[in-house]
């Protein structure tokens, strides 16, 4: 039989050799531990070696085998569990543990912290005030701490500037609030969630519902809540609709008037306080007004009692963990050039500040848009 002429295709050709950890050591003229930890971003190899390795790798068509990576990843998750790496915490509010004064902000540290431990990982807490708002010396703190991923916290200002040598770092960050850099995020989703509570209170029977969110935070949360009402409104009759409230915070002056002028049947706020202020024009919850509020916890027993939507926050702090720990676990370093945002839905609580037992069906139908 003569051979198959070289111009011929076999039916079985030749299996592509693959480019492993030892091709690229030898290229390098390092050793294959050094392109491991070079390719996962390990702090300890400098970074001119690290640039060398990957750059090799590149030429070589280098690409991980998604098995092998995983069941390394899990193999230096059981290792590390004495000396989990760490994840860095940047805060930016004006004082050290301003974030906290936000229950919602304190979930998602909970969720975040939890989640690194389960991963492997660290969650350690940074104030830029230790280092005077100089960006450049807390990156070179991070990067001794061997700090590999970056999860941005409580933000002072939308546009305080936030600028850390964001190349050598897998960064997200909570909510909208950080404007720059562009990162992936997680987030509540505050438009589904409006909705849910202007669903659940027409199903009630309550028919003239109003907004009662300040603009800062409908601002912080680009205008959901606004724009959810908005969605809303378009569905009912004209004669239905309430103009939502439109100071920058609400303040008691301004919510009684507003309340006086429209009357609602229910409101949705986020605000505690409306309760009391209710009550000081005679007015009882929910006899005469139901409330229905944004942002809960289900973990807060004084929330617990209250009815509204649930953030589900802690589950928003564990979603940005996985966007930072997917990044590290791929050794895909700096800024997204498509970022990501991992949105969590809210689940509805009953409670004491609406009526349950009311006969009445719902005003439209609801399946179209929510």
């Amino acid at each position: 039989m003569s051979p198959i002429p070289p111009y011929v295709m076999s039916e079985n050709p030749a299996p592509e050799l693959r480019v492993t950890h030892k091709t690229i050591a030898v290229a390098a003229g390092v050793s294959r531990a050094t392109v491991s930890k070079a390719l996962r971003g390990d702090a300890t190899i400098p970074e001119s070696t690290t640039a060398h390795i990957r750059e090799i790798a590149t030429g070589l068509g280098y690409k991980p085998h998604p098995v092998v990576s995983t069941l390394m990843a899990q193999l230096r998750k059981i290792r590390s569990v004495d000396h989990a790496s760490p994840i860095a915490f940047v805060t930016t509010s004006e004082k050290r543990h301003g974030w906290k004064a936000s229950s919602s902000f304190s979930a998602y540290f909970q969720g975040a912290a939890r989640r690194c431990v389960e991963l492997g990982f660290k969650l350690e807490t940074f104030w830029i005030g230790d280092v005077d708002g100089d960006c450049e010396r807390l990156s070179t703190i991070l990067q001794t701490r061997g700090v590999r991923g970056i999860l941005v916290g409580g933000v002072a200002t939308a546009r305080m500037p936030l600028d850390l040598r964001w190349n050598h770092f897998a960064t997200a960050a909570f909510g909208y609030r950080l404007k720059s850099p562009a990162c992936d995020r997680a987030t509540t989703h505050q438009f589904r969630n409006s909705l849910k509570m202007f669903r659940r209170l027409d199903e009630l029977g309550y028919r003239r519902i109003g907004l009662a969110v300040g603009s800062r935070l409908d601002e912080g949360v680009i205008n959901s809540y606004s724009a959810s009402y908005s969605v809303y409104q378009n569905y009912i009759p004209k004669q239905l609709q309430i103009p939502r409230y439109k100071h920058l915070l609400v303040t008691k002056e301004h919510f009684i008037e507003w309340l006086k002028k429209y009357r609602p049947e229910a409101v949705v706020t986020n605000t505690g306080e409306v309760i009391e202020w209710c009550q000081e024009l005679g007015l009882e919850v929910p006899k005469d007004v139901a409330v229905g509020f944004l942002g809960l916890n289900r973990r807060s027993s004084k929330s617990g009692r209250r009815a509204g939507i649930d953030q589900n926050s802690e589950e928003v702090g564990a979603a940005a963990i996985d966007l930072i720990v997917e990044k590290i676990y791929n050794n895909s370093w700096g800024l997204p050039d498509y970022p990501k945002i991992t949105i969590i839905e809210g689940t509805w609580m009953d409670g004491w500040t609406i009526d349950t037992e009311r006969p009445l069906s719902p005003s439209i139908d609801w399946f179209d848009f929510s």
